[in-house]
């Protein structure tokens, strides 16, 4: 992780020096790369886009110093990353151009053929990879062409010649006229086709070098008088001076034959162009007629002109560039050879040049030594001998006595060449040696020497290099301080004054990028005005001054906000922008930073205009970047962030679109270790998160999540953006639980923002937002499962973000309302009515704050209606209660169809709807409340918690107006239940929603409420369907993922291969064990958010399914019709208890079902029974247990049971028959099967029919619809752990395991044993593939809080009731399961069936036994042996599963006969075929 930090500074550290070139950013940069290579593990290696951020900064660091070493050091990283890399990688066109670029560097100063064959090949790369029209093609061609030429000159072969020709024709068929570097390839054309002359002789050749040499020379000077910019001119000067010296080396090839008629010409040109500067007329002159054609008295003044030239393009700092030193020499050279009388002439001539005692007039290496003017000019004469530069140096420094007037200026020579060397070769002594010839020549300059100026601002850039390399404090103070006296003797009539005012500002503006002392801010802005102000407009200057004092004012503003600061950096851009062409090479960059500018300042001052024009800016910032470009993806990002802004204010859907695909696509411009995404990864993520919000889609917010958990991902513990990162995170995660309801995403959330807290410590800006985001989800937390410590938490959290946020704060109004919603909430917990009224006040000042039409007033809005309502209940103010309905009219209003908000305002609108229909009976208010809800349910986006809770709000108010609609509510209820909890991702989720949520609550008893309400509308069928359609929901999920699709895959088969994996998936991800921990270490929010991906996608492929002929009831709600068909084998008892009614239906196979209305029981007497049985179970005193339980089979037999015979014996059904019983809610933890008064001669159920159970209809039916792998005999697994390792402290030894097994095995010879150490947790599993029949005997335990953790005890460690559903067993056909607690329901969710008997029905096996409490040890032999024996009882031949039941009840018989206490027989039950 310190190796991807490291990483992401350095290449931050570059792009920052790449944007303003400080030299002490470069160096940082590459020691951070350098740190992070340093680490030692295969985790920590340099990722592919920083190896080569890496490289790029050592090349950048040779352009600035030479220093080969780093080119070499460059180019190693380069070639690995192309190794690694694919080809289709975004990062390889990158790459080989950068390596081309630093192999033609290196092939510039060696003549090894290797260097110069690599420079041609990754060049030839570069070109095969640009598309046309690509900008930099014509530098590729240049480049190639220039290294052709490079060869050639090692290798004489003329095919690379011919070829450079061709490249360079192609640059100037791309550089029209008009392009501002036609000039300089009409140079090296010409250049070329001279060279190529001078080997074949073409006259062809010449005559069209000389063309381009013509065409060259008008547009250099037409270049030089169009400049922008000093530093742009020092630049053409100097290749202008460049393509002199090669016409002088070119001048003997000219072509004879029209010389007199050219001079003629001349005399003529002369005579039109005499308002040319005589420096101009010089380089015009001698772009048209080389000097060859002139008389020596012709050439004295051109000559003095081209000198003029060359001096007045010095440098800023005063060094001569080697080109002038060159256009010496060659004058010098051609001067002598027309005749050696006349240069003490040329010499004697006064000009420019002169003037200054430390440009050096023109000399010749012909003149003799005596006749030198300066050391200068020995150095020059020595350096063209060949001598070595320390020789050179010696030898001036002799020469000039150390009291003469002109060691100063010998001096110059010595200090700029070991700088130059310093810079090449990053040696320190070079530096050091430069700075003292520096301060040895500054101190033979007293104070009053005209030239002292000069040497200060040399020493001080000497002194500033070394603090970029060094940082010592100390050189960095004295650079200042001699820039400062340097622009003291410069006065303000001085042309230079604005340079040094210039250079001092830079110096400063680096102490302060160093140092962060505003003063330093303030004193450079300071001096960039005034440097300003001395460059009025037209000066060449002042477009890089305006830059820079723009750059100034940004961070100024940046610091401290002040709008003035950010109008004057506005201001500069804009001017700055003017002045660049389309076509300068800084224009891109003024247009970001300009953009950039104008957009904060919308965001402070709200003009739509600086809006509009920001993005302009972007976009022709991004046409400037086509495909390909390495920085194209900032300005996608920049462009997207102005138009997100745009969108934020207008809403326009066709601006979300696009910036989603910018986003998009600068994202897949970032690959893995680019510095830039985790930017472009919380771009994207937030607009997709924006999307979702507009639209309530979920796999947009999904899409935003996982984004946000990459970019939490790639900032690690430490990382400064670390809490940025959690927080986006937790806000998308908490958005899902607000959509979804899954409970782990509320519990990562909080988990999340708590963590961003703490990296926010007071002071922290960010505190305040951090402390909103926490309470808001401890407040949600609350409201989920009302946990009053969490709502106390949260009032806390919200009244100090509220203190940090002072009026006219930005967010003051936001967190008015939420801390309000809190103290409304809390008063309706505890009554404190100073609570309400302080949330009332809070939401009053926060609608104040919030302008008409902004997002969050809605809210707000709502929240006050709500507290409206709630003071006329306290109150009985009806002008409350009126002004609550028409502000919740009002919201409605503003949430159209399709808004995910729109529910709640539904909601809302009704509820206060009702409360005024309660004070005035209206029945028009009944019609429109029902309305309301209704629309809430059915909308198709919203809260699903907010739906279910309007489902039941409209099933109350039918019930209580009897509304014709209360069978649709209870209907939409059900549909709803079933999407809020199976839209968890796991199975233990979704049981806590039943367990804890206010929805799961209050839903509990919702299906036996709908079919008792069926039933009193005299609608039996309909009463079943609701029944099944709202119990057993969690199993029921998994069963439409195991759907058998035999008809389907003859219709459609590439849908049933769709469906059947997303079902496998599916079923594969709500299995897996999760739990709503606040201390996991793990997010799980990927999990779920692939489980909501593919819950959509499941619900996709069902909808087209149900679109096929004969499909369109696929996976819907069973029909009673389908439902009828588990009473095919015996009638089916489904017992309803409802607080509306208690009814008994009976359904018979192929008749209507017979209701038995049960007039003495409700909900609250089965639960008092319930209580009854736990109490009697709980008694150690056996008499006290079997009374107690007698007791509960009494008045289950008074209050249900025999309604339910009579009736049965009514219908004509024969005693010993089988019966199935289905009960619901807590009766389902009750054993109907042995109701009855057991005193003689009273009624008793089991001597009069054969009870089994099922949980729905639907397991009926699936359990006979499989049909039995046992033919004659079954193949029998026997399974016993007496004492599993690591047992459960209260598990003793079961000590008649061992008999139980003994006497199956006399039962059944074949029955295949697994017992002891064999009887392990896997092998288990495998042979519950390859047997029909199961008997386990083991400890059984269920776990009451978490159902589906319930287990069996095995050898090594338990098998979960998890696992077990996770089977699919096809060849099961019974399980006996001799364990305890195997069939006790959940008390919490009965009507769900989670037990492990359930568990062992869903896996496939078709009947089970299993026992509703604890079994005592001692009965295992006795009952395994009466079981078997009935089961067997034909010898083996003809074993029918089917028969389970019958078995069950021979058990329960042979226990009663012998006088076994009542618990241990009732015990035993079967469920299923």
């Amino acid at each position: 992780m310190a190796s991807l930090i490291l990483q992401s500074c350095g290449i931050n550290l570059l792009d920052r020096f790449e944007q303003e070139s400080l030299v002490a950013d470069l160096e940082a940069s590459l020691r951070h790369f350098e740190m992070a290579r340093s680490l030692s593990g295969p985790r920590d290696q340099l990722q592919p886009f920083s190896m080569y951020k890496y490289a790029v900064a050592l090349l950048l660091r040779f352009k600035q110093n030479g220093d080969a070493a780093d080119l070499d050091r460059a180019i190693a990283p380069l070639e690995e990353v192309l190794k690694t890399q694919p080809e289709s990688h975004p990062l390889r066109p990158l790459v080989i151009k950068t390596l081309a670029e630093a192999h033609c560097s290196r092939s510039e100063s060696s003549t090894n053929i290797s260097n110069l064959d690599a420079a041609i090949q990754y060049t030839q790369q570069v070109l095969n990879i640009c598309p046309p029209g690509d900008p930099e093609l014509g530098v590729s061609y240049t480049r190639l062409a220039t290294t052709l030429m490079r060869r050639f000159r090692v290798t004489s072969s003329v095919p690379d010649l011919d070829d450079a020709l061709r490249l360079y024709r192609n640059v100037l068929e791309i550089r029209a006229p008009g392009h501002l570097e036609r000039w300089t390839t009409l140079a090296d054309l010409s250049k070329a086709l001279r060279l190529r002359y001078s080997l074949l002789e073409d006259r062809e050749d010449l005559h069209h070098a000389v063309v381009c040499e013509r065409e060259a020379w008008d547009l250099s000077l037409s270049n030089q008088s169009n400049q922008t910019s000093k530093s742009q001119n020092r630049v053409t000067d100097s290749r202008t001076i460049t393509l002199t010296a090669q016409f002088l080396d070119h001048h003997s090839v000219l072509i004879e034959a029209d010389r007199k008629n050219r001079i003629g010409q001349l005399k003529e040109m002369i005579q039109d162009k005499t308002g040319m500067s005589v420096g101009e007329q010089g380089l015009f002159l001698q772009g048209r007629f080389p000097l060859d054609e002139w008389t020596i008295e012709q050439c004295i003044p051109i000559t003095e002109n081209i000198i003029y030239i060359v001096n007045i393009t010095k440098p800023m700092h005063a060094t001569p560039p080697e080109n002038n030193v060159l256009l010496r020499t060659k004058l010098g050279s051609f001067s002598y050879s027309q005749g050696e009388k006349k240069v003490g002439e040329i010499a004697d001539r006064p000009s420019r040049a002169s003037q200054d005692e430390d440009v050096i007039p023109l000399v010749t290496p012909n003149v003799p030594r005596e006749n030198a003017q300066s050391a200068f000019e020995m150095a020059i004469e020595m350096e063209e001998m060949g001598f070595p530069k320390e020789d050179i140096i010696h030898t001036v420094l002799e020469h000039i006595p150390l009291g003469g007037p002109r060691r100063p200026g010998s001096l110059y020579y010595p200090a700029d060449t070991s700088r130059a060397n310093f810079m090449r070769d990053g040696d320190y002594t070079e530096l050091d040696a430069s700075i003292a010839h520096y301060q040895q020549a500054l101190e033979l300059r007293p104070p009053s020497h005209p030239k002292r100026s000069f040497w200060l601002d040399n020493l001080a850039n000497a002194l500033l290099t070394r603090f970029h390399r060094a940082g010592d404090r100390m050189d960095l103070d004295s650079a200042i301080r001699h820039h400062q006296e340097a622009l003291q003797l410069r006065p303000p009539e001085d042309p230079d004054r604005s340079s040094s005012l210039n250079n001092l500002a830079g110096a400063i503006r680096a102490r302060f990028d160093q140092f962060r002392d505003r003063a330093d801010l303030q004193a450079a802005i300071e001096c960039f005005q005034e440097a300003l102000e001395l460059c009025p407009s037209g000066d060449l200057r002042r477009s890089a001054i305006l830059d820079n004092l723009a750059a100034g004012m940004q961070t100024r503003f940046n610091l401290v906000g002040d709008r003035v600061s950010l109008d004057k950096a506005t201001e500069c851009y804009q001017e700055v922008l003017g002045l660049y062409p389309t076509s300068h090479p800084q224009r891109l960059r003024c247009l970001s930073s300009l953009a950039n500018a104008l957009l904060v300042r919308f965001q402070k001052a709200g003009n739509r205009a600086d809006l509009d024009a920001a993005i302009r800016h972007h976009q022709e910032a991004l046409q400037c970047r086509p495909p390909g470009h390495p920085s194209r993806s900032v300005s996608l990002n920049n462009l997207a962030s102005a138009i997100q802004t745009r969108f934020d204010q207008v809403g326009d859907r066709a601006d979300l679109h696009t910036i989603i695909e910018y986003f998009q696509e600068a994202l897949e411009l970032c690959p893995s270790g680019h510095p830039h995404r985790p930017i472009s990864l919380n771009n994207l993520a937030k607009a997709m998160q924006t999307r979702s919000n507009q639209v309530g889609n979920l796999a947009s917010l999904d899409t935003a999540i996982v984004c946000y958990q990459e970019a939490l991902e790639l900032s690690p513990p430490g990382h400064p953006r670390r809490s940025v990162s959690l927080n986006n995170l937790a806000s998308a995660i908490k958005l899902r639980f607000d959509r979804v309801g899954d409970r782990i995403d509320l519990n990562t959330a909080t988990k999340f923002y708590k963590e961003a807290l703490e990296l926010c410590p007071p002071g922290n800006p960010h505190r305040p937002a951090r402390l909103n985001n926490l309470a808001n989800a401890l407040k949600t937390g609350f409201d989920l499962i009302g946990n009053l410590a969490n709502l106390h938490t949260a009032i806390t959290y919200y009244q100090e973000a509220l203190e940090l946020s002072p009026p006219g704060h930005f967010h003051r109004s936001t967190r008015l309302n939420n801390l309000a919603t809190a103290m409304h909430a809390r008063f309706g917990q505890g009554g404190d009515r100073a609570d309400f009224d302080t949330a009332i006040e809070y939401y009053q000042e926060a609608l104040k704050l919030y302008p008409p039409g902004h997002s969050e007033r809605l809210y707000c809005l709502s929240n006050l209606a709500n507290a409206l309502s709630t003071r006329f209940d306290l109150d009985r103010d009806s002008a409350s209660l009126d002004m609550a309905i028409r502000s919740h009219e009002d919201t409605l209003e503003l949430r159209p169809p399709g808004h995910p908000d729109r529910p709640a305002s539904l909601y809302n609108l009704g509820i206060a709807l009702m409360i005024r229909r309660d004070q005035a009976g209206d029945a028009e208010d009944i019609e429109r409340v029902v309305s309301l809800f209704e629309d809430a349910c059915l909308h198709e986006h919203g809260s699903l918690e907010l739906r279910c809770q309007t489902s039941l709000e409209w099933i109350g108010l039918a019930l209580q107006s009897k509304h014709p609609s209360a069978l649709r509510a209870f209907t939409a209820a059900l549909e709803l239940l079933d999407t809020f909890v199976t839209m968890s991702s796991s199975l233990g989720l979704q049981h806590i929603q039943f367990v804890n949520s206010k929805i799961g609550i209050r839903a509990r008893t919702l299906a036996s409420d709908a079919a008792a309400f069926a039933l009193d509308e005299k609608q039996p069928q309909r009463a079943i369907e609701l029944l099944e359609q709202g119990r057993g929901i969690l199993l029921a999920q998994l069963v439409r993922h195991r759907t058998v699709l035999d008809d389907l895959r003859d219709a459609s088969p590439a849908l049933a291969a769709e469906l059947m994996d997303l079902s496998s998936q599916l079923e594969h991800s709500v299995n897996q064990n999760r739990a709503p921990r606040m201390d996991q270490d793990t997010p799980e929010s990927d999990v779920i958010g692939r489980h909501h991906k593919l819950s959509r996608q499941w619900t996709n492929a069902v909808s087209r399914i149900r679109l096929l002929s004969g499909f369109s009831t696929f996976l819907k709600p069973t029909p009673f019709d389908a439902l009828s068909r588990a009473a095919d084998k015996g009638p089916v008892i489904l017992v309803n208890i409802s607080k509306l009614r208690s009814d008994a239906i009976i359904l018979r196979d192929g008749t209507e079902p017979e209701v038995v209305n049960l007039p003495d029981v409700g909900p609250i007497d089965i639960l008092d029974i319930c209580t009854c049985m736990a109490k009697a179970l709980d008694q150690s005193d056996p008499r006290l247990r079997a009374s107690g339980i007698d007791e509960v089979l009494r008045l289950l037999w008074e209050l249900v049971v025999r309604f339910v015979v009579e009736r049965l014996k009514e219908l004509g059904l024969p005693g010993g028959s089988r019966i199935w019983w289905c009960p619901t809610s807590w009766l389902c933890l009750l054993p109907l099967h042995a109701a009855g008064i057991y005193r003689p001669k009273q009624p008793r159920l089991p001597d009069m029919f054969v009870s089994s159970y099922t949980p729905t209809l639907s397991a009926l039916i699936r359990a006979r619809s499989r049909p039995s792998s046992s033919v004659g005999r079954p193949s029998i697994l026997a399974i016993g752990v007496p004492e599993p390792d690591g047992r459960d402290g209260a598990d003793g030894i079961l000590q008649f395991v061992g008999e139980e097994l003994r006497r199956l095995l006399e039962c059944v010879s074949d029955a295949e044993l697994m017992k002891g150490q064999d009887a392990t947790h896997d092998a288990v599993l495998e042979q519950l593939l390859t047997h029909s029949w199961v008997h386990l005997s083991c400890h059984g335990h269920q776990d009451i809080q978490q159902p589906f953790q319930s287990r069996f005890r095995l050898q090594d460690k338990p098998l979960h009731m998890q696992e077990i559903i996770r089977k699919n067993l096809p060849d099961a056909d019974l399980a006996f399961l001799s364990a305890c607690h195997t069939a006790t329901g959940d008390r919490n969710t009965p009507d769900e069936g989670l037990h492990l008997a359930a568990a062992m029905q869903f896996a496939g096996f078709k009947g089970v036994v299993g026992t509703l409490w604890a079994m005592d040890d001692i009965d295992g032999p006795e009952v395994t042996e009466t079981f078997y024996k009935y089961m067997y009882r034909n010898g083996g031949e003809a074993v029918n599963y089917e028969d389970g039941a019958k078995g069950v009840h021979e058990v329960s018989k042979a226990l009663r006969k012998k006088k076994v206490p009542v618990d241990r027989w009732v015990n035993f039950i079967h469920i299923g075929a």
